[in-house]
C-alpha cells in the first residue's frame, strides 16, 4: 500500500504561470499622487537622513500576499487528492509435502548427469531445483511446501512454508540412517504423518479466511494490501527405494485418510530393481522397491507413478508435477483517494485576510 498526490483537474496549474507576468505589470504601473505638494525637499531630506520607514516597503508585502492567495486558490481548485494504491493479492496455491526416503539403502550409486552421486544426494539436488527453481525446472515460490523424510520412523525436516530457501536449507540437512535400529521403510506411516500435515494447514487456513471475512469493514480495507492464500490442490510426493517393512500404519490404511482428505499422492520409484546397498554397519540390503503399490498408491489418490533411473528422469517427472498441479495468482490494484483542496483554500484565506488586515493597519495609506 503506498499512498500517492494527484491534481483531478492538472491542467488549470497554467494558471500559475500567467501571474509572474501579472506582478511584474503591477510593479511596473505607475501611480499618481493623491495629494500635491509644493515642497516636498523635507521628505526628502528625511528619506536621506536614514529616516525612511520600513513600512514603505508594504507594496510589496502586501502584492505577495495577493500572490500567494491566487497560487494557492489555483491548486485548491486543481483539486488535489491524496490516495493510497491498495494491490490485493491472492495466491490458488498448492499445499505440497515431499516425503523423501533416508533409509541406508538410498546410499546406492546413481547417476547425476555424468556424476556419481548417492540416491538421497540424486533426489536432494533434484528437489532442490524443483522447489527453488534451477536446471530448467521453474519453481514453486507460490505454494506452500513442507519437508518430511523416513526411514523406520517418519520426521518432519521443514513444517509447511512459503520459503524455499528455507526449505532448501532443511532438504540439505538430511542424512542417511546409520544406526540398524532405526533403518527400515515406513511407507504408511511417512503418509499419514504428511496427510496429518496437509490436513491441518487445510484447517489452519480456513480458519484464518473466517476471521479476515469477519472483521469490520475499515480493519478488511487496511488489510487488503495483504496477500491471501487459498489451497487449490493438497499433494504428497513419495520418494523411496524399498519396501514397506516398518511402521504401525499400513500404507492401506494410510492411503484411505489421504482419499477421506482430498490428498493426491504422486509416488516416486528411485533406483533399479533388485539392486544391492549395503547399511552403514555393512549389512547387505535389497533396494528392490514395490512397483505394484506405489502404482497403486498413485491411482487410489489420483496421482501418478514413475520409476526414476538416474537425475533426469527424475526431473523429468519434476516438471510434470509442474503442469499438472499449477498456482494461479490473482492481482488487483485500485486507488482510493480523498479530497485535499480544502487545506489550499485555507491557505488562500489566511493569505487574503493577512493582506487586508496589514492593508488596514502597520500598511495603511493616506488616503
Amino acid at each position: 500500500m503506498t499512498d500517492t498526490l494527484q491534481f483531478q483537474n492538472p491542467y488549470l496549474l497554467l494558471l500559475v504561470l500567467l501571474i509572474i507576468p501579472a506582478a511584474w505589470l503591477i510593479l511596473r504601473q505607475k501611480r499618481f499622487a493623491s495629494l500635491k505638494f509644493s515642497y516636498i525637499s523635507g521628505f526628502r531630506a528625511a528619506s536621506q537622513n536614514g529616516m525612511s520607514s520600513w513600512r514603505k516597503f508594504g507594496r510589496y508585502f502586501l502584492l505577495l500576499c495577493r500572490i500567494t492567495c491566487i497560487v494557492l486558490l489555483v491548486f485548491a481548485i486543481a483539486r488535489p487528492q491524496k490516495g493510497k494504491k491498495v494491490k490485493l493479492s491472492s495466491t490458488n496455491g498448492v499445499v505440497m509435502q515431499m516425503v523423501l526416503d533416508k533409509s541406508t539403502s538410498m546410499d546406492a550409486p546413481m547417476d547425476y548427469y555424468g556424476n556419481t552421486m548417492n540416491r538421497l544426494q540424486v533426489a536432494k539436488e533434484v528437489f532442490k531445483d524443483f522447489v527453488k527453481g534451477g536446471n530448467d525446472l521453474e519453481g514453486r515460490p507460490n505454494d506452500l511446501i513442507g519437508l518430511i523424510s523416513f526411514a523406520r520412523f517418519p520426521e518432519t525436516d521443514c513444517p509447511l512454508v512459503h520459503s524455499p530457501d528455507m526449505l532448501v536449507t532443511f532438504l540439505s540437512d538430511i542424512n542417511l540412517i546409520q544406526y540398524d535400529d532405526l533403518d527400515g521403510t515406513a511407507i504408511g506411516d511417512a503418509i499419514s504423518l504428511a496427510a496429518a500435515r496437509l490436513h491441518k494447514a487445510e484447517e489452519e487456513i480456513e480458519a484464518r479466511n473466517a476471521r479476515m471475512t469477519a472483521i469490520s469493514e475499515q480493519d478488511q480495507k487496511d488489510s487488503k494490501a495483504k496477500s491471501e492464500f487459498n489451497i487449490n490442490s493438497k499433494v504428497i510426493i513419495l520418494l523411496t527405494d524399498g519396501r514397506q517393512n516398518r511402521g504401525d500404519l499400513d500404507p492401506a490404511e494410510a492411503v484411505e485418510l489421504a482419499k477421506k482428505w482430498g490428498i493426491k499422492i504422486y509416488t516416486i520409484g528411485i533406483g533399479g530393481p533388485a539392486a544391492q546397498s549395503r547399511s552403514f554397519f555393512g549389512r547387505a540390503m535389497s533396494s528392490e522397491f514395490d512397483e505394484r503399490l506405489l502404482k497403486w498408491i498413485a491411482s487410489e489418490t489420483g496421482g501418478q507413478y514413475v520409476r526414476a533411473g538416474n537425475a533426469k528422469e527424475l526431473k523429468d517427472f519434476c516438471e510434470k508435477i509442474n503442469e499438472l498441479e499449477k498456482s494461479e495468482i490473482q492481482s488487483i490494484s485500485y486507488n482510493e483517494y480523498d479530497e485535499r483542496f480544502h487545506l489550499f483554500a485555507y491557505g488562500a484565506l489566511a493569505a487574503l485576510m493577512l493582506e487586508v488586515v496589514s492593508a488596514c493597519t502597520i500598511f495603511r495609506r493616506t488616503p
